[in-house]
């Protein structure tokens, strides 16, 4: 049983870890989206000069944003889900159900990831405007969806190692 809460608290440490970092990146990305949209807006009405970059940039940093935030709604519980699991009345049934439910999130996660790297594996142009590889901007979905593998897997682990209620 102290085994069992020692692993729960190890990794309630490493999720929260993980996400405060990401959650940092996050802020940080979507303040630079937002200054360079600013001074794009600016520099093309206000002097008539465009920042060329501006939209490819500012497109790169959202999905990084969007595959990143994947692990901290997570979290937070934000994804769109079904909570007629949480009203199960019989304690095994739920924990079954549960069970399932992040096996099968772990699995999509997997396969999803599997997909980017694919994706990444053939990309192999170049943005033009930043002069850098496509891969940049594909490599946001097999880490997005590498970390939200991982946090499932704490998830399923957890339930697995949790006693009593889900």
């Amino acid at each position: 049983m102290n085994t069992e809460r020692g692993a729960i608290r190890w990794l309630n440490r490493i999720e929260n870890a993980i996400v405060c970092a990401i959650t940092a990146v996050a802020i940080f990305t979507l303040l630079a989206i937002v200054v360079i949209v600013f001074t794009a807006v600016v520099m093309r009405y206000g002097f008539n000069s465009a920042m060329v970059f501006s939209y490819d940039i500012s497109t790169l940093l959202f999905a990084w944003l969007i595959f990143l935030g994947l692990i901290v709604a997570e979290r937070d519980g934000a994804h769109m889900g079904i909570d007629a699991i949480d009203r199960v009345p019989v304690v095994w049934l739920r924990r079954v159900v549960v069970t399932a439910r992040y096996a099968l999130l772990l699995a999509t996660a997997i396969y999803l990831c599997r997909i980017g790297i694919s994706l990444v594996e053939r990309s192999g142009n170049q943005i033009p405007s930043l002069r850098i590889s496509a891969r940049w901007l594909y490599m946001a979905l097999p880490i997005g969806f590498g970390l939200l593998s991982l946090s499932y897997l704490g998830r399923l682990l957890r339930v697995c190692f949790m006693r009593g209620e889900v």
